[in-house]
């Protein structure tokens, strides 16, 4: 990294809370001339209604920006690769970016695009390095056989990759990418080992709102989950109804 800035761990989660509340207090003001608050909360809480919508809507606006997923996913990462110490967090800036008192969106607007190192995260003793990609849910299969094809065009997108990890955010339209074999697909990328220079490929997906799963598939086959934390009573109830299934 040229221009790093780094953040700590909780520092970042506290930025994020709070452009989540920012987020909430806006849709807030835009209703509350035709909708009480209580009504505006039992519509979030049930998943149906005007306000509703428009929270489902800024959320996915929110999601499609780029930099904004790799901020939650850096905080995953630090708590998978080191869940026991409070690490750092730091980001690629643009030149001229002040690390003054900031905001969420400051940050965000600091980020440089099109890095070979999205983020990385750093312990008292060691540091991994990140390319994040997100696997295109509008347009791809989540297969295994589309997968591994996916994979294999990644990384002869890439030139020397050393040391650094790449990570592939999946998103499927079904609760859980059940359809994926991922120790098959670590059979299948044997044929091309020797062309891959990236230190890790592995998997982040959201399994049924009850984990986070994190699945390698190069250089080794492994993975590792921790649960999910939800703070909203709406999708606590949706967790509490895919326990189990």
């Amino acid at each position: 990294m040229q221009n790093p800035f780094c953040i700590s761990k909780n520092k970042l989660k506290k930025l994020l809370e709070a452009k989540t509340q920012e987020r909430l207090l806006s849709q807030i003001e835009k209703f509350k001339d035709s909708l009480p608050l209580e009504e505006m909360f039992n519509q979030m809480e049930q998943g149906s209604g005007v306000f509703d919508d428009s929270m489902s809507k800024d959320t996915t606006k929110f999601t499609n920006k780029t930099e904004n997923v790799e901020a939650f996913l850096a905080i995953d990462l630090s708590d998978m690769y080191f869940p026991d110490e409070e690490s750092k967090i730091c980001f690629e800036m643009k030149k001229g970016f002040s690390s003054s008192e900031i905001t969420f969106d400051e940050l965000i607007a600091g980020v440089e695009c099109d890095t070979h190192i999205d983020c990385s995260v750093k312990g008292k003793e060691k540091s991994f390095y990140f390319q994040i990609k997100r696997y295109p849910q509008a347009y791809l299969e989540h297969t295994t056989e589309s997968i591994t094809k996916y994979i294999k065009e990644a990384v002869g997108g890439y030139g020397d990759m050393t040391g650094t990890i790449l990570v592939i955010l999946l998103q499927p339209n079904t609760e859980t990418p059940s359809e994926i074999d991922f120790p098959k697909i670590y059979q299948n990328l044997q044929s091309i080992k020797d062309k891959i220079s990236f230190q890790e490929i592995d998997f982040i997906f959201n399994d049924k709102n009850q984990y986070i799963i994190w699945h390698q598939v190069f250089p080794e086959s492994g993975h590792y989950k921790k649960p999910l934390v939800l703070l909203s009573d709406r999708y606590k109830k949706e967790q509490e109804k895919w326990k189990g299934k």
